[in-house]
């Protein structure tokens, strides 16, 4: 059997050359991140949406405070942001332990995670368990990574709206961590949709649209939901965390490591077309 490489220490996708964190003279640690402008108007504004009591999240009976990060400085000349760092478990590293009992917990904070999202009006296109801290001994939630965008409301997600927003990259993203039957306990029935045009533009991702057009062919200015969902279902299941012997294994861990929305996809075609059990020993290989 293939020799499972322990991750455990870093998130998936963390570029080193982009987020670096430092000291400051008072001993201080900060977070230095090169980004964009689009970044911190989008930080701006769901700050501004999580100040208008939405900020509140109950977890086994707990209430939390969900937050931004602090800006300390952002230079425009440079493109780079410095934020307070915050001291908090990441959700990712929480759902990918090999202590089951512990994983469960986060699990269930998930679920009263993606609960509070939708009771809130707070979606952010980079919603992942990687951009998710959690601080038990404070009660705070500090949630990262804006550069896609907000999706954000003045009153609840309806139902379809819910659905509509978090198939493809959200529900990708935390499904990437969680068993199937969790993963249906968390987002409900997200695929029960009747088919209808939507618009070329809810692809939002390169991946998806790569494997769009090898299935289905180009792409018009409108393309079919049902087509869409095959596509996102697709790359959920390729992703979906399972067991090798007693440990937990997470494609998305060794997939994330593609240099190129097209390499990712063409491992993941190899993916398909190989036994499930062969997976692991695909995806390590490809990195050696």
């Amino acid at each position: 059997m293939c020799r499972i490489e322990n991750r455990e220490l870093q998130v998936v996708s963390f570029d080193e050359n982009k987020v670096m964190f430092e000291n400051t003279n008072s001993g201080n640690l900060v977070v230095v991140k090169r980004t964009s402008q689009k970044e911190i108007d989008n930080m701006a504004e769901i700050t501004k949406h999580l100040s208008r009591d939405r900020e509140s999240l109950v977890w086994n009976n707990i209430e939390f405070k969900v937050k931004t990060a602090r800006v300390i400085s952002w230079d425009s000349e440079e493109n780079l942001l410095l934020t307070e760092h915050f001291d908090g478990d990441n959700l990712e590293l929480l759902l990918r332990s090999q202590n089951l009992n512990q994983r469960k917990e986060f699990v269930d904070f998930t679920k009263a995670f993606i609960g509070w999202m939708k009771k809130s009006g707070t979606l952010w296109v980079d919603a992942a368990p990687r951009n998710i801290l959690i601080n038990i001994r404070s009660r705070e939630i500090c949630i990262l990574d804006f550069e896609k965008g907000c999706l954000l409301k003045d009153k609840p997600y309806t139902e379809e709206e819910f659905r509509f927003n978090v198939r493809g990259f959200i529900s990708e993203e935390f499904g990437a961590f969680l068993f199937p039957e969790e993963q249906d306990q968390i987002f409900g029935s997200i695929w029960s949709e009747e088919d209808k045009e939507v618009s070329v533009n809810y692809l939002r991702g390169k991946r998806e649209r790569i494997l769009y057009t090898k299935f289905f062919g180009e792409m018009g200015t409108e393309i079919s939901l049902s087509k869409v969902m095959i596509i996102q279902r697709l790359m959920l299941a390729v992703v979906t965390p399972y067991f090798i012997g007693e440990e937990v294994f997470s494609p998305l861990v060794y997939l994330a490591e593609s240099q190129s929305a097209e390499e990712y996809v063409g491992r993941l075609l190899d993916l398909i077309s190989t036994e499930r059990s062969n997976w692991s020993t695909v995806l390590v290989k490809k990195l050696i």
